[in-house]
This record gives C-alpha cells, structure tokens and sequence, in this order.
C-alpha cells in the first residue's frame, strides 16, 4: 500500500509538474504573441514611414522637375540673342521714401561715391539671378546685385546717384536681355 501511496503521489507530483510546464508555455507562447504584435506594428509603422517619405520624394522630385523645367524655360528666354521687354524703373540708395538703404543684398555698400562707376541694377532673382550682366537696349550694360520688394516678374531698377536722376527716368518699358 506504501508503494502504491509513493506511486500517486509522484503521479500528483508529475501531472503537478506538468500542468506547470504547460501554463508556462502558455505564458511563453503569450509572450512570445506579444513580441509578435509588436513586430507586426513596428514593421507597419515602417511600411507607412516609407510609404510618407515615399511620397514626400516624389513630390519633392516633381516640383524640382517643375522648377528645372521652367529654369530651362528662362535660360532660354533670357539668352543673349533673346531680348525680353522689361518694366524699367530707377532707385537711388538711402532714400526712406523708397525703403532703400545703402546696403543691397548682395551685400555691397551703395555708397554712390563708392560705386558710382558700377551700373547696379535690382531685379526680380527668379526672372534674372544675382551676379548677371544685364544689356537694357539703348542704356548699356548693368550689373544684377540687388533686389527690391516690388521689383517682382520682368521688371529692373536702375541705381541713379540720386532720387532726382531716378525720378526723372520714370517708367519705361524697354527691350533687356542677359549677357552672362
């Protein structure tokens, strides 16, 4: 009879033993769903950061595609064979009426003294960019080195030495094209 009491208590004891590797295998096998959801949300969250920066890329090429496709668009209007008619108008440096100051952006000082034998013009960066040797038919040529919050689209602003020279210019429309 002891024999058959030891042979159920190890029987006890082994289903016990059993039963535990079983409910630890289940708290595995929750854990182990778990990481497993985890991953799956983490690799959507990944597939949908892709699918935005994706997205973001292409447009982003596609406005640059436009931008590069109407660059090319002005380079050819603008070349020196081409002359384009431009609203022409004059400034002088340091005028409070005018919002002008003797820095441009460019950053030179227009200290007419100090650059009275250069041929400034202000223009519109996107029409003609900075730096650019501008031909207006009839005036010369002008070098492109400031810009001006109304000189928008085809429009250029001779610096004269002084308001009166650029009040006496006025506005004229006039033929102008890019040298360099």
């Amino acid at each position: 009879m002891k024999k058959t009491i030891t042979i159920l208590i190890l029987l006890i004891i082994i289903a016990i033993i059993a039963i535990s590797f079983g409910v630890l295998e289940c708290i595995n096998l929750e854990k182990q769903r778990g990481y497993l959801s985890q991953l799956e949300e983490q690799q959507t969250n990944y597939l949908d950061n892709i699918s935005e920066y994706s997205k973001s890329y292409n447009e982003l090429y596609a406005e640059f595609n436009a931008l590069y496709l109407r660059y090319v668009d002005l380079k050819a209007n603008l070349t020196a064979d081409k002359w384009v008619p431009f609203t022409v108008t004059g400034y002088s440096a340091s005028d409070p009426q005018q919002d002008t100051t003797n820095l441009v952006a460019t950053g030179f000082n227009l200290d007419h003294k100090n650059v009275k034998e250069i041929p400034i013009v202000a223009v519109d960066p996107k029409i003609i960019p900075l730096y650019s040797i501008v031909e207006i038919q009839g005036l010369g040529a002008f070098i492109s080195l400031d810009v001006g919050g109304a000189i928008k689209g085809n429009r250029i602003d001779i610096l004269f030495a002084d308001k009166d020279q650029a009040t006496e210019f006025g506005k004229q429309t006039l033929m102008a094209r890019v040298i360099r």
